[in-house]
């Protein structure tokens, strides 16, 4: 099923962007990615329920065809990679999206806000370090006594992993603000949430298996337009 996705997602891609004649516009963007910061932590093992949380803003770039199908109406492909990191752990993503954006104002207006949403399939790779994770205290109320709680000190240690490009899926939504700066130019910025199935990847789970939540992050992106 997951390969049924992929290669839909990629057959779209391709055929907005084989021919010049079905795409409008193009955009090229740079941003940041911003990720929860959920310090939450399983309180009978000491590790974290969210292992995409805490890390650094990430770095993405990225572009985007889109076809004019109403006034006010486009739908397009994008195509962006990111990096982020946290200690010990180095997170990449390449994410194919497949877009529908409403414009409130006509496209080509001096200024023109927007909505814009749609699906997404990503190839996620996590790269963690041989580090030491510790001395940790964990919490046990005993099941016999539940006055009793009793404690206990743990040290992990994390063998050197790499895990490369386990495909996902999601969705995105966001909101943006066009600014035509000449005939043809215009500048754009852009707010985007997006989420993706990380749970539903074996792989990613099989290795962190303590992780309770799917990945999501919140992007604000910078881009120049141009129509051809």
């Amino acid at each position: 099923m997951k390969f049924k996705i992929q290669y839909l997602f990629l057959g779209l891609l391709l055929s907005l962007s084989a021919s010049a004649q079905l795409i409008d516009y193009v955009q090229v963007y740079a941003g940041t990615r911003l990720f929860s910061q959920d310090n939450s932590k399983d309180a009978e093992t000491g590790l974290p329920n969210n292992f995409y949380a805490n890390f650094s803003p990430g770095q993405t770039i990225g572009a985007s065809v889109y076809r004019q199908v109403l006034d006010k109406v486009c739908v397009g492909a994008s195509f962006e990679v990111s990096n982020a990191r946290k200690p010990n752990y180095n997170l990449n993503s390449a994410t194919i999206g497949l877009n529908a954006k409403y414009n409130f104002n006509n496209i080509e207006s001096f200024i023109s806000p927007y909505l814009m949403g749609g699906l997404n399939y990503s190839f996620v790779s996590v790269r963690q370090s041989n580090f030491t994770d510790g001395p940790i205290t964990l919490t046990n109320p005993s099941q016999t006594e539940p006055e009793k709680i009793y404690t206990q000190i743990v040290t992990y240690r994390n063998p050197e992993t790499n895990i490369l490009f386990v495909p996902v899926y999601g969705f995105h939504a966001g909101a943006g603000l066009e600014f035509k700066i000449r005939e043809g130019w215009g500048l754009y910025v852009e707010y985007k949430f997006s989420y993706s199935f990380t749970k539903n990847a074996p792989v990613l789970q099989n290795e962190y298996d303590y992780n309770k939540s799917n990945l999501l992050y919140h992007n604000i992106f910078f881009g120049i337009r141009y129509f051809l």
